[in-house]
């Protein structure tokens, strides 16, 4: 099994849910990051940790894979009874995924 495959299987077996009130301390941190439904989590946690700088700027560039900004607060954070997310910690950032 590859060091890639590793991490996935890795991330699979971390990944948790979390409410908007668990995020917040990371989004206050600045170490928050946003994953479109439209990307695989496991995939980015993954890119993230290998530093696979050309697919994590793929994600950036897309808008798809982004540090959580003001808009995210208020969208998510107004709302904390209602906001549930899958999430995953890659050291020193929590990335965060939204139910659909």
């Amino acid at each position: 099994m590859s060091s890639r495959e590793e991490l996935l299987n890795k991330f699979k077996g971390e990944v948790d849910q979390a409410d908007w009130e668990m995020l917040e301390p990371h989004y206050g941190r600045g170490a928050l990051f946003y994953v479109s439904c439209d990307l695989n989590i496991f995939e980015v946690a993954t890119d993230l940790a290998l530093d696979n700088v050309s697919a994590v700027k793929e994600y950036l560039d897309s808008g798809q894979f982004v540090k959580a900004s003001e808009q995210h607060f208020e969208l998510y954070g107004t709302d904390k009874n209602k906001f549930f997310a899958n999430f995953i910690v890659v050291q020193p950032y929590v990335l965060f995924q939204p139910f659909k």
